[in-house]
């Protein structure tokens, strides 16, 4: 029983986990002339809050000279109450420049109002055909509305009015592989690497790319090189671990899984992982361990649940497995073929 559990826990792990998480990040630049990538959380009239790497930053407007490109000495009042969207935003009436239209885009989009910021966008290219942080903000709004192709028309279209602009082959090359078109988005995130060589995030995204597409020397290459660049990378240490697992690299691997966690002690999928060279290296007590953890961290992460199943299977216990089969089903996820060995080796249904 236990050859056969160890052979369907890898393909299960691998076939669920080799996707990578794509970065989408607004760009901010300090009057200091620090950059700091992140997401744009909330944005009002005094200060914004930024999300960098799962760790929540404020800077006050003064602190700031542009976001996206867009100064901040010009931007537009938001509303301190923050209550609606409306009161956040000034009327449409007062708003008369392409820049204008762009500011108001940007606190739409921070606010999550994706379809009032892409009208404002629109506007702003109305008045300024040639505007390319607009078509480049347009294309964000539509790529995190998940319309492809009109984020990939507008990163194009920033390309030739700007081509060396690495941010819109960074950005097109995000929709290239979210449509499948994983030889073009290789391409667009090698031009971005190539006009900006400190382009951390574009070396991840290739690295990703290349792993699935199974050249995994060439995914550690690039991961290895992101790290280089920011070596506080999370995501480029867990996805580098993936690679080393499927290279049977277990101690890189636990490795790489554990600097990621002393990053971000709250990524369940690195604790999940790290599980499964525990479990394959027969540490049954430390992957039921980092799968619990796991657990805590995401309750709702279904293989996590699975793989601790596999564990108790083989640890024997039994009624703990049975517990962490139904709680997969719960979830949506049956694995008929452990369901059927746990039957046999327990001696009953549930």
């Amino acid at each position: 029983m236990k050859g056969d559990l160890k052979k369907v826990i890898w393909l299960i792990l691998l076939l669920v986990l080799c996707y990578p998480v794509i970065i989408f990040a607004e760009t901010i630049i300090l009057k200091s002339g620090k950059t700091v990538e992140g997401k744009l959380i909330e944005k009002t009239d005094r200060y914004v809050k930024i999300d960098f790497q799962g760790v929540l930053l404020t800077y006050y407007i003064d602190e700031i000279e542009s976001i996206d490109g867009v100064k901040q000495g010009l931007s537009l009042p938001i509303a301190k109450d923050q209550k609606t969207s409306q009161e956040n935003n000034p009327a449409s009436a007062d708003i008369k420049t392409a820049e204008e239209y762009l500011q108001s885009g940007v606190n739409y989009f921070a606010q999550g109002n994706l379809s009032q910021a892409i009208s404002d966008y629109t506007k702003a290219i109305e008045i300024n055909p040639n505007f390319v942080k607009a078509y480049r903000n347009r294309g964000g709004a539509y790529l995190n509305q998940g319309n492809l192709p009109q984020a990939k028309s507008d990163f194009t279209k920033v390309i030739e009015l700007s081509p060396n602009y690495a941010e819109a082959y960074y950005y097109r090359g995000i929709v290239y592989f979210n449509q499948g078109s994983l030889s073009q988005a290789i391409s667009d995130y090698t031009k971005a690497i190539e006009i900006n060589p400190k382009y951390a995030n574009a070396y991840y995204n290739r690295g990703s790319v290349y792993f699935n597409q199974g050249n995994l020397s060439q995914s550690i290459s690039d991961s290895t090189k992101a790290i280089e660049i920011k070596p506080n990378y999370a995501e480029a240490y867990y996805n580098r671990g993936l690679a080393y697992i499927k290279q049977n690299n277990v101690s890189q691997a636990i490795s790489d899984f554990t600097k990621a966690i002393e990053i971000n002690p709250n990524y369940s999928e690195a604790y999940s992982n790290r599980g499964v060279v525990y479990f394959n290296q027969g540490n049954l007590p430390q992957a039921i361990s980092d799968y619990t953890k796991a657990i805590e961290i995401n309750p709702n992460l279904a293989m996590a649940y699975h793989n601790r199943g596999f564990a108790y299977a083989l640890a024997k216990d039994y009624d703990k497995a049975w517990i962490d089969v139904h709680k997969t089903e719960e979830l949506g996820d049956v694995d008929t073929e452990l369901i059927a060995s746990l039957k046999k080796a327990s001696g009953r249904d549930k």
